[in-house]
């Protein structure tokens, strides 16, 4: 398996993967949080758990707009990627395309 850097990247495969546990944690860790804490709680503190729930679902449209401008970024980011480094697109410098 190439390592990030032959594939153009500046990372080695440990900061690469750093940088995946880091997002894990970012992204997953509160999910599995609030599920640990409901299943400790049980029943008797569920109903308090579940009206901070429903507040945050209140702002759920907020949510998605910046997972949506996330999504974006990151799928123009990676088009960039393959467009430049793998040579899809001549950009300047070369004798032009016929």
């Amino acid at each position: 398996m190439p390592s990030a850097s032959s594939r153009g990247g500046d990372f080695t495969t440990p900061q690469w993967l750093s940088l995946l546990i880091a997002y894990n944690i970012v992204a997953v860790l509160p999910t599995v949080a609030i599920v640990v804490v409901a299943i400790i709680l049980h029943e008797r503190q569920r109903e308090r758990l579940q009206c901070w729930l429903d507040k945050l679902s209140n702002s759920r449209r907020s949510w998605l707009t910046l997972v949506g401008i996330a999504g974006f970024l990151l799928a123009r980011n990676g088009a960039a990627y393959l467009v430049v480094d793998f040579g899809l697109v001549d950009i300047g410098g070369g004798t032009p395309l016929k």
